[in-house]
């Protein structure tokens, strides 16, 4: 009987401790990508735009190539100069979503 006691107390206990370090992200506001969902990645290589492009809130182009460089994923030549970009973002819940235009 008393280990049946110490054992629903240890799980308990480590209960408690996954549920809090869900939390440790929200707390702290860093965000790690799990997963990337594939529609996204297979709907840039075929499209050159993300699934979610529709939602996405873009600013002002700006000139020169600013943060970027030319895609990974994409085939661009290694000689592309960027001349211009923006930036599209949505917010939700739980993520926020970063798209550069170039």
């Amino acid at each position: 009987m008393k280990t049946r006691s110490i054992l629903s107390q240890v799980l308990a206990v480590a209960a408690v401790l996954c549920f809090s370090t869900s939390f440790v992200p929200l707390i702290l506001g860093h965000y790690f990508a799990m997963a990337v969902s594939g529609s996204e990645y297979h709907q840039l290589i075929e499209n050159d735009r993300p699934k979610s492009y529709s939602s996405l809130k873009f600013g002002s182009w700006q000139i020169g190539p600013g943060p970027l460089s030319p895609s990974h994923i994409l085939e661009i030549p290694p000689n592309a100069v960027i001349n211009k970009y923006r930036v599209g973002r949505d917010f939700r819940l739980l993520n926020v979503f970063t798209y550069y235009e170039a």
